[in-house]
């Protein structure tokens, strides 16, 4: 199962939209290749990110979970947040602190920093 470390929703709105392919495109860049095109939906997709030898069902409930209770909440209101008159209220900013936490731990910058 892939796993994203970080949500399709906010990589689409960094992307671009390719006129060739009529999809969106986000540049992906590795040391010591040049920057190629990659879809949001496979730019930070990894296979096994969550796996657990033990329980093989445990990634996909784990992901479930994830998107249900940290992801969904902050989607809904992810797109007002350009508006100018939009407020957080208290519930919504304790959401997106929820949501900003998951996208650091599921950060392969986390991931390698926890090896050591």
């Amino acid at each position: 199962m892939n796993s994203h470390t970080v949500p399709k929703k906010l990589l689409k709105q960094f992307a671009y939209e390719d006129l060739r392919t009529r999809s969106y495109r986000l540049y992906c860049y590795q040391k010591g290749i040049q920057p190629y095109p990659i879809s949001p939906k496979s730019a930070t997709a990894f296979e096994g990110y969550f796996a657990d030898p033990d329980d093989p069902k445990r990634e996909k409930e784990l992901e479930t979970r994830l998107n249900n209770e940290f992801e969904n909440p902050a989607h809904r209101f992810l797109p007002e947040v350009n508006n100018p008159s939009f407020e957080l209220t208290d519930v919504q900013r304790r959401q997106m602190t929820h949501y900003l936490t998951l996208l650091f731990w599921r950060s392969m910058a986390a991931r390698d920093g926890r090896k050591h």
